[in-house]
Parts: structure tokens; sequence; C-alpha cells
């Protein structure tokens, strides 16, 4: 390294350092007894955008709250989890999966590469290998909670699949996940988050207002097929065209906004057992997400939360 490329490296970092410890011991809100400072606002900032290039075209105030937002809810699960284990641990081989799972599309395969991203950003390592800790490990307590009352039928499903024709319909969907007391205040969020997609778009309104886990994403959930969706669901999918969305559709987890981004037809391979297990997996997995949003509103409920 040259003299030059040395002293302007050192600057940059003596001149981030400057930064944030400037920011670092402001205390904006308290979750419980876990604190939010601004630099935590900050970095949860940078990350998201180098995560989600759309969260870059949003004003500063939206930005802050989506990060925000993003911080009490790793917060809440945090605390859940501490109450039901000693520590935040998964072994490598999970977290490595994990990361292939959900950072794939973004080249990040393993934790050493997921390392190598976060350092890019001059990010503290061990504080955000926390962030993918909460995740998995509030995983697992939902599962542990809530996996006895999961209902697949198989025998229904192997039917389906024996019934359903060699082309289905395959949908790109994006959702908004929202809470409400009751019909008042459900009528009302909807008013809100529907005039703020008409001026913002879906995904960055999924940013700022859905509680759902791919909320971070822009609500993005991907391709799913007609046969692994539950009926309720697929006839208010019916209705829509491409680039519509739902009205609000009642769920255990609260009230649903699906958007179609795109529609396609699918020849579909019968393999029954392939299919079955497909099927069984999709069909837990969403009842899953259903319990989380559910237990997770549950748990934030009784936990104080305050701005400092």
């Amino acid at each position: 390294m040259t003299l030059i490329r040395f002293i302007f490296f050192t600057f940059v970092i003596i001149l981030y350092s400057k930064f944030t410890l400037a920011i670092e011991n402001k205390i904006l809100f308290k979750v419980d007894e876990e604190l939010i400072t601004s630099i935590d606002i900050y970095n949860q900032t940078k990350y998201l955008k180098n995560l989600n290039q759309e969260i870059k075209n949003l004003d500063k105030k939206d930005i802050f709250e989506i990060s925000k937002k993003s911080i009490i809810r790793e917060k809440v699960k945090k605390i859940e989890i501490l109450k039901n284990t000693s520590e935040l641990y998964v072994e490598e081989q999970i977290l490595n999966s994990f990361i292939k799972a959900k950072f794939e599309s973004k080249g990040i395969y393993n934790l050493n590469d997921y390392k190598n991203f976060i350092l890019s950003l001059n990010l503290d390592f061990d504080i955000m290998k926390e962030k993918l800790l909460i995740e998995i490990l509030w995983n697992k307590l939902i599962f542990q909670k809530f996996s006895s009352e999961i209902k697949v039928n198989k025998e229904d499903l192997k039917k389906e699949i024996q019934q359903s024709k060699n082309k289905i319909f395959s949908y790109n969907l994006n959702e908004i996940m929202f809470s409400a007391k009751n019909k008042s205040e459900m009528i009302d969020s909807y008013q809100m988050i529907r005039e703020n997609i008409e001026k913002q778009g879906f995904e960055k309104t999924a940013l700022l207002y859905s509680v759902a886990k791919s909320a971070d994403t822009g609500g993005k959930i991907g391709w799913i097929n007609e046969n692994s969706l539950n009926k309720k669901i697929l006839y208010e999918l019916k209705k829509l065209k491409k680039g519509e969305y739902s009205q609000p559709i009642i769920t255990p987890g609260g009230f649903l906004i699906l958007m179609i981004e795109d529609i396609k037809e699918v020849e579909k391979k019968i393999d029954i057992e392939k299919e079955l297990d497909l099927l069984i997996r999709l069909k837990t997995n969403q009842q899953l997400n259903q319990f989380s949003s559910m237990y997770f509103s549950r748990v934030k409920k009784d936990l104080s939360i305050n701005e400092l």
C-alpha cells in the first residue's frame, strides 16, 4: 500500500470513529432494560440500506422509522428468547444454512462471507451476528411453542395433488401485515396504508408499516404456486390482476394485504411424494409465520417501550 493510500484510509477510519463517538452515547429508546442509541439506529440504517436498495429512496424521517422499528422488533424478540434460554448461541453449521437461505441473492453463502460483508460496511461483526442469532432462536422458540398446534392433513394434500391440473398459476407476492384492535381501527389503518401505497408504492409502504418478518425486504414473499395457498387467500388473489393488491384478509397473525407483482402459468410435473413434502413444508411455514406474528404482538404488549 502506498503512503498516500495509507494516509487516506487512516483518515477515513479516524473520521468514522469520531462520528460514531459523537453519537454513540445518545440513548433514544428503552425496551424494558434494553437500550437503543443513535449509533444503533445509524448502523441499522447502513445495514438495511445495503440489503434493500429501495430504502435509499425514502426520506430521512421514514428511514429512521424503519430502522427504529426493526431494532425494537429485535429487542422484543431478544428479551423473550433470553427468558427461555441462557445465551444467544447456535452452532456454526446452522448459522451457515440460515445465511445461505437468507442472503444467497447477495452473494453471501456462509458466516465468513457475512463477516466480510459486515466489515466492508465498517460495522461491528459481533453486534450484527447477534441479529442472525435472534432470528434463528426466535424461529426455534416459535416452533417449540406452536409445533403441536400446526394442522396439516397429509391425506387431503395428497388428494389435492392427485386432482390438480397439469398447469397451474404461480404468484409472485408481496405482503403487508398489520394489527388492529377492532373494525374501526382496522378501517383507519387500511385507509392510511392504502394512501401510502398510492403515494410511495407497495414496497416502501411495507417497509414502513408491515409487522411481518418480510418487512425489512419490502414485504417480498416470492413465487408461490396456487396449490400451496389456503382457499381463503387464493379466493382473494383470483380477484386481482398483476400489480393490484387485496383488501385486508383476516389471519390469526393480523390483517394481511397481498399484492401480485407477477403471475405465470407453470406446467406441473407430478411427483406425488416430492410435491407432498413441499406442500407440507409450505403449509407448516405459513402457520408458523402466523403464530410468530401473533406471539410477537402478545410479547410486545407486555413490555414497556419508551422514548428517552
